[in-house]
């Protein structure tokens, strides 16, 4: 996962941390631009897959089954990464959006961070799309 920290600057010879928070995923990148961070991060779902043990049509078969029954078991939390705050679970992100087209497992986050405030609100995507 990824730490984030907001950090006062009020007296700059002694910083404090006002508020941190943790994301699901690595972090890619952050951004400050015009009083928001914007902290990137990827992450995939943690879904019990299995790999065939060998290379025979009922090993590759029984993967499958196996495979496709960890999806359809699956819930919405298991694929989209969480932001906490402390020992809390922040609100989630109300718009989540994929391609029409499957192109991955991963999950690109957004998650902006108002400078200010440290107020969270979150934005997210699949992984393999590229922002301009």
């Amino acid at each position: 996962g990824t730490t984030a920290a907001v950090i006062s600057l009020t007296d700059p010879q002694h910083p404090t941390v006002v508020r941190s928070f943790s994301l699901g995923g690595q972090e890619v990148d952050a951004r400050l631009v015009g009083g928001t961070v914007f902290v990137v991060t990827q992450s995939s779902p943690d879904l019990p897959f299995v790999t065939p043990g060998d290379d025979s049509a009922p090993a590759r078969q029984e993967a499958l089954a196996r495979n496709r029954a960890a999806v359809n078991s699956s819930t919405l939390a298991d694929w989209l990464p969480a932001v906490r705050a402390g020992a809390s679970q922040l609100p989630s992100c109300p718009n989540v959006m994929h391609p029409v087209v499957a192109s991955g497992l991963g999950t690109l986050s957004v998650v902006p961070v108002d400078a200010a405030s440290g107020k969270i609100s979150g934005v997210k995507g699949e992984s393999s799309t590229k922002a301009a």
